[in-house]
Formats: C-alpha cells, structure tokens, sequence
C-alpha cells in the first residue's frame, strides 16, 4: 500500500510531506516541463532562515549602520 503525498504550494515555494517529514522545492516558472529545484528538508531551510534572520552569519545589517542623521561629515581639502 501506498501512502498519498500531501503537498502545499506558496507561490513558487513547493512543500511536500513524505512519512512525517517535511521538503522544500522551488519551481521553476519559466519551465514549461515543470521541473523542480530541491531546496533541502523543512527543518533546515528554517534554521537557515533563523541565522539569517538573527544575524548569526557575521553582521547584521542593523548592526553596522548607525541611526539617520549621524553620518560622518565629509570635508573637502
């Protein structure tokens, strides 16, 4: 007996469940013969997104610029 594979689309974001365990795909829009780009498991993809999100990958895009209006002032010679 075969078990049914549920799948879940978000635009070109593919998701299928394959015994309890979660894929990413990304489709390929501009095929026309529907192939697909293995991404890798769910859970990877989210820990991945999480450093990113976090800034845990080096620098934060926060972190280095300062608030507006206290850039250095620039000074001609």
């Amino acid at each position: 007996m075969t078990q049914k594979q549920k799948t879940y689309t978000f635009g070109d974001i593919i998701i299928r469940e394959v015994k309890s365990r979660y894929y990413v795909y990304l489709s390929r829009a501009s095929s026309t013969d529907g192939k697909e780009h293995y991404i890798g498991p769910l859970d990877d993809v989210f820990k991945n997104y999480e450093k990113l999100k976090l800034g845990g990958w080096g620098v934060s895009p926060t972190s280095t610029v300062g608030p507006l209006g206290f850039e250095p002032r620039i000074t001609t010679v």
